[in-house]
């Protein structure tokens, strides 16, 4: 039988194998010219009339190489505000705080609260400042801090600190350097690193640590990638991250770096997609660092990276899920990404979580903070939570994250019934007090 042969032939049976709600043609067909065979021999098992069964346990094991590697995009409840983009912001326990940004028209000085376990907005007290787009945001000791930008009468150098208990704001010493926008922002042992940007034409590669105990500023060693304007930074664990963004007003760049406090230096690391990016986002999910969309100079992108640290090799994740997008926002809290606003051509508000990828079908803190059984599972399936925290909140999503069970338990553990649920692959989200893990769990017939 020949390649083409198959592939009809495939098609045609590939109708009557409707386990896990896959069309596994669809699944498949991207690679059948490398793994035809393989297929084949699913239909040599079903000319042999093999036991449903059999089949089932066949396909299921050898998808699980390809389902295993997946992440998923979920939309969630849109920004409330204004569609915007060149929004700011910053992460504070389970929330994640936006604010500013313009529409193209106007900027904006307002602040929204959006809590990531009930997947919700507030309002806060608007920054008691002017107007701006382009801040850098940054949160150190429970604290939230907006800096510089650019409004219509020009470009800013003020620091706002926001206290989210008492929902106010505190003005703090000016940023040192010249007044700037699209800088970049990341913290290290509650230490502030501000810098780049840049103020009409020209582009800085200035660094500064600012202190949020003693509230002052110290100049560092320029950024190691030279001048650059609307570039990403984030921290892992003790060092900062700085990648991507202008270098002049029409060269785009997609150079990754690293930078050592202790040293006060900087190292160039692999760069990241193919093309150059204009305001690409990049966040960190716990010791994984991601980034990707931006501007390439013909259109916005929606290619998301994700870098390997023991190798120094970036590899494709899932694309945003919002499509095409440049100056969006984009944070990684509790386990998972969150990501949205930003520009397609016209100002966006959706937002998105991101679950990011794994190997195996339990989640990578499966070791360490949760554990699920059995997985596959036709009947229950039990949780156990082994990180610290008394009571659990489960929730089960399909892979569009529409929720198909939700419900919450005053124990560390909790056994529940999955066979009211179709088979297929699900979202397990399992949050604790401030811990938030994921799991994929499978459901059989």
């Amino acid at each position: 039988m020949n390649e083409r042969i198959f592939v009809a032939e495939f098609k045609r049976r590939s109708a009557f194998i409707s386990l896990l709600n896959f069309h596994y043609y669809d699944l498949m067909k991207a690679q059948y010219s490398s793994q035809y065979k393989f297929y084949l021999w699913i239909l040599i098992v079903l000319d042999m009339q093999l036991k449903h069964v059999f089949l089932f346990a066949l396909i299921f094991l050898y998808s699980l190489r390809e389902i295993s590697a997946q992440n998923i995009w979920v939309q969630k409840t849109n920004f409330p505000g204004d569609a915007r983009y060149s929004t700011t912001g910053f992460v504070i326990g389970d929330n994640v705080y936006i604010a500013c940004g313009t529409n193209g028209v106007n900027s904006f000085n307002d602040l929204w609260e959006y809590n990531t376990i009930t997947d919700t907005w507030t309002q806060k007290t608007s920054l008691p400042a002017p107007e701006r787009n382009g801040a850098a945001g940054f949160a150190a000791g429970l604290k939230g801090y907006i800096c510089s930008g650019r409004n219509s009468n020009g470009e800013l150098a003020d620091l706002w600190q926001y206290d989210p208990q008492s929902d106010s704001w505190t003005q703090k010493a000016n940023f040192p350097g010249i007044p700037r926008w699209y800088p970049i922002a990341f913290v290290l042992f509650n230490n502030a690193y501000v810098g780049t940007g840049g103020q009409n034409l020209s582009f800085h590669s200035d660094m500064w640590m600012y202190d949020t105990v003693d509230d002052t500023w110290t100049q560092l060693a320029d950024f190691g990638g030279g001048v650059r304007r609307t570039a990403f930074g984030f921290s892992v664990a003790d060092t900062g991250y700085v990648g991507g963004g202008f270098s002049t007003a029409s060269s785009r760049e997609n150079d990754f770096w690293k930078y050592d406090p202790l040293n006060d230096s900087w190292t160039q690391l692999a760069d990241f997609g193919i093309d150059g990016k204009g305001s690409p986002v990049g966040f960190a999910i716990g010791n994984s660092a991601f980034a990707g969309t931006g501007h390439t100079g013909t259109s916005p992108t929606d290619d998301i990276w994700q870098f390997d640290f023991s190798t120094g090799v970036w590899s494709t994740v899932a694309p945003f899920g919002g499509g095409g997008r440049s100056n969006a926002v984009a944070f990684g809290i509790n386990g998972t990404g969150f990501m949205g606003t930003g520009t397609n051509g016209s100002p966006q508000n959706d937002w998105w979580e991101f679950l990011p990828p794994f190997t195996g079908i339990q989640s990578p803190n499966e070791n360490l903070e949760l554990h699920v059984f059995p997985n596959p599972a036709s009947e229950k399936i039990t949780v156990v939570n082994k990180f610290n925290g008394s009571s659990l909140e489960i929730k089960i999503m399909d892979l569009s994250g529409r929720i198909k069970k939700e419900f919450n338990v005053p124990q560390s553990s909790a056994t529940f019934s999955v066979a009211d649920l179709e088979a297929g692959i699900y979202i397990l989200k399992v949050s604790s007090g401030k811990k938030t893990v994921h799991s994929r769990i499978a459901v059989t017939e």
